[in-house]
């Protein structure tokens, strides 16, 4: 909602084109983040049903303002997984990973294709390493520490006693 909220502020509604600002919005915010980082990222997002425009089905996708923006947000991701909750005996939770779903386009690149994946981002950086070591890479290195504050500029001692002459 920061994004709309950026967009029509506190106005309970907002005009048509005010949507696709807001979209635009979101897109710019991720390509940014994507570019300037220099870190893993993860997106986790709600689901919903939006229609697939070049199939003309109702696909699952990643829940966010208007259905055109939905398609474009797993470009920026390496994995695009699917979690699942599943209920055990004694009324427990499970959480696993899912790459594999014939309802959502999910993709994967370092996990392997399967529906019952545990939870574990290890494989994900593993692989990341892997392909900065063949690539001839190192790893990203921290951010750079801040500058020492700027020292103190002392006047000088003795106030100016001549004043300077205007010349015309």
């Amino acid at each position: 909602m920061i994004g709309f909220g950026c967009t029509v502020g506190f106005k309970p509604t907002a005009n048509p084109g005010e949507w696709g600002i807001a979209q635009n919005f979101i897109f710019n915010m991720l390509t940014k983040i994507n570019a300037d980082r220099r870190c893993f990222f993860s997106l986790t997002a709600h689901m919903e049903k939006e229609q697939d425009e070049l199939q003309g089905i109702k696909k699952i996708m990643v829940s966010t303002i208007g259905a055109k923006l939905a398609p474009k947000i797993p470009t920026f991701f390496s994995e695009v997984i699917k979690c699942e909750r599943k209920m055990l005996e004694g009324n427990r939770a499970a959480f696993t990973w899912s790459t594999i779903d014939t309802q959502m386009d999910l993709k994967n690149r370092a996990l392997p294709v399967s529906s019952n994946l545990p939870q574990d981002f290890r494989p994900v950086v593993a692989a990341f390493e892997r392909r900065l070591k063949l690539a001839g890479g190192n790893p990203p290195s921290p951010p750079p520490t801040p500058a020492p504050a700027a020292t103190k500029i002392v006047p000088p001692s003795a106030p100016m006693t001549t004043s300077p002459k205007a010349t015309i």
